[in-house]
């Protein structure tokens, strides 16, 4: 009778690592979200600093398109500031900061 019991398979060696980085990747997701919980709505320092950072990239890359001799490049380097920058700002936002 105990021939048609079938072993339970034994993870391989990827998948343990796909699974502790799996872990991991839960963990990181918590501190984040314990560290953007906080009570308060305003920003921290340091995401005051990301966000001017993100906005004077969005300035320069406006500047730099409407130059007379504008780099080939620039179109798409303002999209992609405008983009990192609608980013952040949702996420801020998502987490309840008042910006």
């Amino acid at each position: 009778m105990t021939s048609n019991i079938v072993d339970f398979p034994q993870t391989s060696e990827v998948d343990q690592q796909f699974l502790e980085l799996e872990r991991q990747q839960d963990l990181i997701n918590q501190q984040r979200a314990s560290i953007m919980e906080r009570t308060d709505t305003q920003l921290t320092p340091a995401q005051e600093a990301e966000l001017k950072f993100l906005k004077q990239q969005v300035d320069m890359w406006q500047d730099k398109v409407h130059e007379k001799n504008a780099m080939p490049n620039a179109q798409n380097n303002l999209w992609v500031a405008r983009e990192e920058l609608t980013r952040y700002v949702s996420e801020l936002r998502s987490w309840g900061k008042s910006i």
